[in-house]
């Protein structure tokens, strides 16, 4: 059904079953209309789509595009960084 393993970290597994392709092509298209990085200040292009509010905090938005972003691969470990942080709550 798409939806997490309960017996794996919420930052994990976000993308598994018959979600895969519908992200992959949803990931496809936005990148082809969204190709730079939309951190401010930064003007990398993007390699990678990223939930703005993570799936695992708001699994009803995976596929929601008002909740999608456009990152460098640097941005995109940092943002992914502190995700991991405040699910684990090192921070808030």
């Amino acid at each position: 059904d798409g939806d997490r393993c309960p017996c794996r970290p919420a930052w994990t597994g976000s993308h598994h079953n018959g979600s895969t392709y519908r992200w992959r092509r949803m990931r496809e298209l936005w990148l082809a209309d969204n190709p730079w990085c939309q951190w401010p200040e930064c003007n990398r292009p993007a390699d990678e789509v990223d939930h703005i509010v993570p799936i695992a905090e708001a699994p009803h938005r995976r596929y929601d595009v008002t909740n999608i972003q456009s990152l460098c691969r640097e941005h995109h470990r940092q943002k992914t960084n502190e995700d991991i942080k405040r699910a684990r709550g090192i921070i808030t």
